[in-house]
């Protein structure tokens, strides 16, 4: 009895261990994602995560600040031009596909497009 006790306390410790280091992982990742994602998009985080990372002097800084704000805008501008592209041909896959569906379909479809409005492209955002 007094064995069955310990070997149970030992898998509930397991599983509550998995169970942790799993959330936590997803939390870490989803902090890196986010950092990514704050770097493409402004231009300026990305500038002084260089700056800060490669120890850059401030000689080096103002060198190499004009090459830095002329290809991270540039870079900017690639990207949205990218994303316009991408919706437009998801909106003509997408037309393609209506076409092709019944009327059931269609209102599923709708519900579809409607939730992914409300929670933007990427889904609901984090709790």
């Amino acid at each position: 009895m007094n064995r069955r006790k310990i070997v149970l306390t030992l898998i509930a410790t397991l599983l509550i261990g998995f169970m942790l280091g799993f959330f936590t992982s997803g939390r870490l990742v989803n902090k890196r994602i986010h950092h990514k994602r704050l770097m493409m998009t402004q231009p300026d985080a990305e500038k002084e995560m260089l700056i800060t990372s490669l120890k850059l002097s401030d000689e080096q800084v103002v060198q190499i600040s004009p090459t830095l704000d002329s290809a991270l805008a540039v870079q900017i501008k690639m990207r949205e031009q990218d994303h316009q592209d991408m919706r437009k041909s998801r909106r003509a896959m997408m037309d393609e596909v209506k076409a092709l569906l019944t009327v059931e379909q269609l209102k599923l479809f709708r519900d579809l497009e409607l939730r992914r409005q409300k929670n933007g492209p990427r889904g609901p955002g984090p709790e």
